[in-house]
Protein backbone atom coordinates (compact mmCIF):
# COMPACT_ATOMS: atom_id res chain seq x y z
CA UNK A 1 0.00 0.00 0.00
CA UNK A 2 2.81 2.39 0.95
CA UNK A 3 4.54 1.73 -2.40
CA UNK A 4 1.29 2.56 -4.24
CA UNK A 5 0.96 5.89 -2.44
CA UNK A 6 4.60 6.79 -3.15
CA UNK A 7 4.12 5.82 -6.82
CA UNK A 8 0.97 7.95 -7.07
CA UNK A 9 2.76 10.95 -5.54
CA UNK A 10 5.67 10.55 -7.99
CA UNK A 11 3.26 10.43 -10.95
CA UNK A 12 1.53 13.60 -9.76
CA UNK A 13 4.86 15.41 -9.31
CA UNK A 14 6.05 14.33 -12.77
CA UNK A 15 2.77 15.41 -14.37
CA UNK A 16 2.99 18.82 -12.71
CA UNK A 17 6.61 19.29 -13.80
CA UNK A 18 5.78 18.39 -17.40
CA UNK A 19 2.79 20.74 -17.49
CA UNK A 20 4.53 23.71 -15.84
CA UNK A 21 6.23 25.08 -18.92
CA UNK A 22 3.52 24.16 -21.40
CA UNK A 23 1.45 26.72 -23.22
CA UNK A 24 -2.32 26.65 -22.96
CA UNK A 25 -4.30 25.04 -25.75
CA UNK A 26 -7.85 26.31 -26.24
CA UNK A 27 -10.36 23.60 -27.08
CA UNK A 28 -14.01 23.63 -28.09
CA UNK A 29 -16.90 25.80 -26.93
CA UNK A 30 -18.07 24.80 -23.51
CA UNK A 31 -20.44 21.85 -23.19
CA UNK A 32 -21.80 23.38 -19.94
CA UNK A 33 -24.82 25.36 -21.08
CA UNK A 34 -26.54 25.19 -17.69
CA UNK A 35 -24.47 26.05 -14.63
CA UNK A 36 -25.35 27.35 -11.18
CA UNK A 37 -28.83 25.82 -11.35
CA UNK A 38 -28.66 24.01 -7.98
CA UNK A 39 -30.92 26.03 -5.64
CA UNK A 40 -29.12 27.09 -2.46
CA UNK A 41 -25.67 25.98 -3.70
CA UNK A 42 -22.91 28.43 -4.59
CA UNK A 43 -19.23 28.25 -5.48
CA UNK A 44 -17.01 31.33 -5.36
CA UNK A 45 -13.31 31.78 -6.14
CA UNK A 46 -11.81 33.40 -3.06
CA UNK A 47 -8.12 33.26 -3.99
CA UNK A 48 -6.02 32.97 -7.14
CA UNK A 49 -2.41 32.03 -6.40
CA UNK A 50 -0.44 32.49 -9.62
CA UNK A 51 2.92 31.67 -7.98
CA UNK A 52 1.84 28.18 -6.93
CA UNK A 53 -0.80 27.88 -9.69
CA UNK A 54 -3.94 27.06 -7.75
CA UNK A 55 -7.28 28.63 -6.98
CA UNK A 56 -9.22 28.38 -3.76
CA UNK A 57 -12.97 28.07 -4.02
CA UNK A 58 -15.62 28.26 -1.35
CA UNK A 59 -18.72 26.09 -1.52
CA UNK A 60 -21.79 27.10 0.46
CA UNK A 61 -25.15 25.44 0.72
CA UNK A 62 -28.54 26.22 2.15
CA UNK A 63 -31.16 23.55 1.57
CA UNK A 64 -32.82 20.36 2.72
CA UNK A 65 -30.30 17.85 1.28
CA UNK A 66 -26.50 17.90 0.94
CA UNK A 67 -24.17 19.35 -1.66
CA UNK A 68 -21.63 16.60 -2.41
CA UNK A 69 -18.48 16.94 -4.48
CA UNK A 70 -15.24 15.13 -5.17
CA UNK A 71 -11.72 16.47 -5.40
CA UNK A 72 -10.27 14.25 -8.13
CA UNK A 73 -8.93 15.85 -11.31
CA UNK A 74 -11.84 14.62 -13.43
CA UNK A 75 -14.37 16.49 -11.27
CA UNK A 76 -13.56 20.01 -12.53
CA UNK A 77 -12.44 21.97 -15.57
CA UNK A 78 -10.98 25.41 -16.19
CA UNK A 79 -12.45 27.37 -19.09
CA UNK A 80 -11.30 30.51 -20.92
CA UNK A 81 -13.54 33.44 -21.93
CA UNK A 82 -12.90 34.69 -25.46
CA UNK A 83 -15.11 36.59 -27.95
CA UNK A 84 -18.06 36.51 -25.52
CA UNK A 85 -17.95 32.67 -25.35
CA UNK A 86 -16.56 30.12 -22.89
CA UNK A 87 -14.05 27.62 -24.25
CA UNK A 88 -12.60 24.49 -22.72
CA UNK A 89 -8.86 24.22 -22.22
CA UNK A 90 -7.01 21.09 -23.22
CA UNK A 91 -5.17 19.44 -20.37
CA UNK A 92 -2.98 16.52 -19.52
CA UNK A 93 -5.13 13.73 -18.14
CA UNK A 94 -3.92 11.67 -15.25
CA UNK A 95 -5.57 9.41 -12.73
CA UNK A 96 -5.68 10.61 -9.18
CA UNK A 97 -7.94 9.56 -6.38
CA UNK A 98 -9.93 12.30 -4.78
CA UNK A 99 -11.87 12.63 -1.62
CA UNK A 100 -15.61 13.05 -1.36
CA UNK A 101 -17.00 15.95 0.64
CA UNK A 102 -20.47 17.05 1.63
CA UNK A 103 -21.76 20.46 2.62
CA UNK A 104 -24.88 20.49 4.76
CA UNK A 105 -27.45 23.23 5.28
CA UNK A 106 -25.78 26.45 6.43
CA UNK A 107 -22.21 25.17 5.99
CA UNK A 108 -19.32 26.36 3.85
CA UNK A 109 -16.20 24.44 2.73
CA UNK A 110 -13.09 25.64 0.95
CA UNK A 111 -11.03 23.63 -1.50
CA UNK A 112 -7.83 24.28 -3.49
CA UNK A 113 -7.64 23.28 -7.16
CA UNK A 114 -4.34 23.25 -9.05
CA UNK A 115 -4.38 24.37 -12.65
CA UNK A 116 -0.88 23.22 -13.63
CA UNK A 117 -2.29 20.42 -15.80
CA UNK A 118 -3.42 23.11 -18.27
CA UNK A 119 0.03 24.65 -18.61
CA UNK A 120 0.90 28.24 -17.73
CA UNK A 121 -2.34 30.25 -17.86
CA UNK A 122 -1.82 33.60 -19.59
CA UNK A 123 -3.58 36.76 -18.45
CA UNK A 124 -7.29 36.50 -19.08
CA UNK A 125 -10.75 35.75 -17.75
CA UNK A 126 -11.43 32.16 -16.65
CA UNK A 127 -13.91 30.06 -14.77
CA UNK A 128 -13.80 26.79 -12.94
CA UNK A 129 -16.69 24.42 -13.65
CA UNK A 130 -17.26 21.85 -10.95
CA UNK A 131 -19.49 18.77 -10.95
CA UNK A 132 -21.55 18.54 -7.74
CA UNK A 133 -24.43 16.40 -6.53
CA UNK A 134 -27.68 17.25 -4.80
CA UNK A 135 -27.43 14.24 -2.48
CA UNK A 136 -30.74 13.09 -1.05
CA UNK A 137 -29.78 9.55 0.05
CA UNK A 138 -27.65 6.66 -1.16
CA UNK A 139 -28.49 6.09 -4.83
CA UNK A 140 -30.77 9.13 -4.96
CA UNK A 141 -29.05 12.29 -6.21
CA UNK A 142 -29.14 14.86 -9.00
CA UNK A 143 -26.03 16.02 -10.88
CA UNK A 144 -25.37 19.75 -11.32
CA UNK A 145 -22.50 21.97 -12.42
CA UNK A 146 -21.38 25.06 -10.53
CA UNK A 147 -19.18 27.71 -12.12
CA UNK A 148 -17.14 30.54 -10.61
CA UNK A 149 -15.19 33.15 -12.57
CA UNK A 150 -11.70 34.51 -11.89
CA UNK A 151 -8.98 36.52 -13.57
CA UNK A 152 -5.28 35.89 -14.15
CA UNK A 153 -3.35 39.16 -14.44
Amino acid sequence: MKKNIIFLVLILIATNLIACGSSVSIGDKTPYTEVNDFPGATMEVIEVNTDEEFITVEFSYSGPNELSYGTSSDEYEIEFFQNNEWYTLDYKKYDAMGLGHSVKDGETHTEDYRYTRYGKLPAGHYRIVKRVLDFIEAGNFTEHYLAAEFDIE
